[in-house]
């Protein structure tokens, strides 16, 4: 069944609490993750949407975001993105369809 269950995430001064939503169908939850990005230019910014992860595939984000951010410190000409969980990039100068 759907709801929420609000005794999710450890409770910590001055931190938000993450929410874990049940929905009652695949297609549901999908629809919602695609329709996340929307969230930024509302006055929802400051939510986020993710799948549940395994601990393994939790930890595996965790090493490529931290790959990601230092090539893109490392390397300003290129644009640097997350594309189906694989780091892609393309020219800063160059069409967006350049992407390699």
């Amino acid at each position: 069944s759907s709801g929420i269950n609000a005794e999710y995430g450890a409770v910590a001064a001055g931190k938000n609490r993450p929410v874990r939503v049940t929905l009652e169908s695949r297609d549901s939850l999908l629809t919602l993750l695609r329709k996340a990005k929307d969230l930024r230019n509302s006055c929802f910014s400051k939510v986020y949407l993710e799948p549940d992860r395994s601990r393994e595939e939790r930890e595996e984000r965790r090493r490529t975001l931290s790959t990601l951010a230092s090539l893109r410190r490392r390397n300003a000409s290129r644009r640097y993105f997350l594309r189906g969980g694989k780091i892609e990039w393309e020219e800063s100068t160059t069409h967006p369809g350049a992407a390699r």
